[in-house]
């Protein structure tokens, strides 16, 4: 998941993104300390900064390095001082403003970004670096307040100019420079929250934010306390905006939030962040990333070996794609596939009933198939009820990966399999598979996460699935196995049962939108849940007695029989989906 931040000089959103990045557990990435070190790799080279070309080559070969502390290293020496100096500070702008440095550094920052959750705070974050960011915020604030608190983190750290009329030449210059440039010009995109923190609080703009992302993505608040804990926003602030008054004078254990009201917002940090950019950088600087977010802890822990990145990688790459773009290579995929589609069909004879609804949705556009979860092979069917008409992907859990042979890993790895830490908001295994609907994908989801009547664990629906729909801006399409519990039941010998597979209508996201926003995607699983074991029972909807099969989740059987949704047909869905898009 990306949070984009974006705005002129001054305005807090470096102290922001840290201190958001801390209360949310993501990572964050400083995309304005890259461009600095290049404005200071042309001071040091002596190149003129009006020379594009040469400008462009030093951006190219510069190797920039972010450490713990909030180090920064430039070609091998530590300039994490150095790149907020008043000589760098004069000639960023002209520097960030050519197309060809703007291009070296573009595919570096999605790079990082794509292999995580981010908060990254920039100039054209949310307009050109990340345009399909899942929260994008613009922050301004008036040219008065920037520049009083430019002057107060100037004399704080003892660098960069103590006039007050050059500070706000400086601050004017460069807000000209960065909206009338002709790459990637300082933009609120149309689709951004604007905040103007001047005369805010630096409390009042964290909850602000951290509101709308709440708002966006319910599924954060499982992953976070719902409480705005004082000592962790104070020590981010402190730590990285060491200029900040009211951090100074702040008590050194604060007991409740009100007592941080006082923290500068604004406050530009010392350095940038300890998770940006490491290209090239050892292996052992992936220990930089602080705090870690909890849904890639698998992923960290396993780059180990080239062996482990070679499948890493292939949850990231689309599974086809146009021939300009990379892919997985699926001919590992098809002789799979082949294999097995022959033995169940010869064993179980496997048919798949309404296939043609998954098969004209899928023309136009990426589609969630929810699925119940009774038998391990449940997997299986679902691939080949898909197969050959689309590859796809599949959630599953995060412990097929771990202590597993590399060949297991790297098969489930071509065969589409994303994995997903489960009892958590695992929002790196979310972006992953929204990102795939986006491309056109078919990702399919088993709501109840475990196979039901197995263990002790009471069946649960999970809300992720119509989260993932929603950020992929994919329909949900209800998907039934039947009979695969029968092929072992306990005590008995295995059985060759006839195994049948069916499609439901496919399910719009914008129907539940008379629910309360707390409500809405763990409303919409819930139904879709609903259609797929009205499916495997035969039965309508309103037959299914969904508090026996999920006696601890919430009940919306009262709330639909009072506002009953309107089953939508194949092609109503493509219309809507293609005026949409259109």
């Amino acid at each position: 998941m990306i949070i984009a931040l974006d705005g002129p000089s001054g305005v807090g959103k470096s102290t922001l993104a840290r201190a958001l990045a801390s209360r949310l557990q993501f990572s964050c990435l400083d995309t304005g300390a890259l461009y600095r070190c290049v404005a200071l790799s042309v001071l040091l080279a002596g190149v003129d900064e009006a020379n594009e070309i040469d400008v462009s080559k030093l951006a190219q070969t510069a190797t920039i390095r972010f450490a713990p502390q909030n180090k920064v290293f430039l070609n091998g020496a530590d300039v994490t001082d150095d790149i907020r100096g008043a000589r760098v500070e004069r000639i960023v702008s002209v520097v960030a403003a050519y197309p060809r440095v703007r291009a070296a550094l573009l595919e570096k920052q999605r790079e990082i970004g794509s292999l995580g959750n981010y908060v990254v705070e920039g100039r054209d974050i949310g307009s050109t670096v990340f345009p399909n960011a899942e929260c994008k915020f613009f922050l301004t604030a008036s040219l008065e307040a920037r520049t009083r608190r430019r002057l107060l983190q100037n004399q704080e750290k003892q660098r960069g100019s103590v006039d007050e009329q050059e500070v706000r030449n400086m601050l004017a210059k460069r807000d000209a420079t960065d909206a009338t440039r002709e790459a990637s010009p300082l933009v609120c995109p149309s689709d951004a929250v604007r905040i103007d923190t001047s005369d805010k609080t630096f409390e009042e703009v964290l909850t602000l934010i951290l509101n709308h992302v709440y708002e966006a993505c319910p599924a954060l608040r499982d992953d976070v306390s719902n409480t705005l804990h004082s000592n962790e926003v104070v020590a981010a602030v402190q730590t990285h905006d060491p200029a900040s008054v009211a951090c100074k004078q702040a008590p050194k254990q604060v007991q409740a939030p009100k007592q941080v009201h006082a923290s500068n917002p604004a406050q530009e940090p010392k350095s940038a962040s300890a998770t940006a950019m490491q290209a090239p950088a050892p292996a052992s600087a992936t220990s930089m990333q602080a705090p870690a977010p909890a849904s890639a802890t698998s992923k960290q822990t396993s780059t180990s070996s080239r062996f482990a990145r070679w499948y890493e990688r292939c949850w990231d790459l689309p599974m086809t794609s146009t021939a300009h773009e990379r892919h997985i290579n699926t001919v590992v995929a098809t002789i799979i596939l082949s294999v097995v589609y022959g033995i169940a069909k010869l064993l179980f004879r496997h048919r798949c009933a309404h296939i043609q609804r998954f098969r004209e949705l899928y023309k136009h556009t990426g589609v969630c198939v929810v699925s119940n979860h009774t038998s391990f092979l449940d997997v299986v069917f679902v691939y080949l009820s898909l197969w050959p008409h689309a590859w796809a992907r599949f959630l599953g859990r995060n412990t097929l990966f771990e202590n597993k042979p590399f060949i297991f890993k790297w098969l489930l790895s071509h065969v589409g399999v994303i994995p997903v830490k489960r009892d958590s908001a695992d929002m790196l295994a979310v972006k992953r598979a929204s990102r795939a609907l986006k491309h056109g994908e078919a990702v399919c989801i088993m709501p109840e996460g475990t196979r039901r009547g197995r263990g002790s664990k009471k069946p649960r629906i999970h809300g992720g699935a119509a989260l993932i729909a929603r950020m992929g801006k994919a329909p949900l399409l209800p998907l039934c196995v039947r009979d695969a519990e029968r092929i072992k039941e306990k005590g008995s010998r295995v059985r060759f049962p006839r195994i049948t597979t069916e499609f439901g209508n496919p399910i719009l996201l914008s129907d539940f939108d008379f629910l309360p926003k707390d409500k809405r995607l763990e409303g919409a699983t819930w139904y879709a849940m609903r259609d797929v074991f009205a499916l495997q029972l035969r039965v309508s909807p309103d037959e299914v007695d969904m508090p026996a099969l999920f006696p601890d989740d919430y009940d919306f059987t009262p709330v639909f029989r009072e506002h009953p949704v309107a089953q939508r047909s194949v092609d109503d869905v493509i219309n809507t989906i293609v005026t949409h898009k259109a």
